[in-house]
């Protein structure tokens, strides 16, 4: 298994243990998208972050 999957196991783990109401989708999607760009000097995470949230508010609200 890679690290990468680690880390999402360990997130999802986390996300259950505690009882959040989050798409599985949207935590590895989020990770993916920090991973993808942690050492971009230029990368705007925080608004493709919130993209991705909205999409998937969206798409759970039936938008």
């Amino acid at each position: 298994m890679s690290e990468s999957s680690n880390i999402i196991a360990l997130l999802l783990n986390i996300k259950e243990s505690e009882g959040l109401d989050v798409d599985d989708k949207l935590i590895k999607e989020c990770y993916e998208l920090q991973q993808k760009y942690q050492f971009d000097p230029g990368r705007n995470t925080v608004e493709k972050m919130r993209e991705l949230v909205e999409a998937s508010l969206d798409k759970a609200h039936g938008q």
